[in-house]
């Protein structure tokens, strides 16, 4: 940690998704699951990808 400080080594972009945009909620056999649309989780790996939120800003 020390070495971040003294060097000031960059660090890479991090960026925070909000996951509940994508989500929804399914019961099978009384059991409660979470699923996400396959089209959110595309655009969400394409724009972590590329630093970006051009593909979230349909959610």
């Amino acid at each position: 940690m020390e070495q971040l400080f003294e060097e000031q080594i960059e660090l890479p972009f991090i960026q925070s998704v909000s996951m509940t945009d994508g989500m929804k909620s399914v019961m099978v056999d009384e059991v409660y699951y979470v699923e996400f649309e396959k089209e959110f989780l595309d655009d969400v790996s394409k724009d972590l990808q590329h630093g970006t939120k051009s593909g979230l800003a349909n959610y």
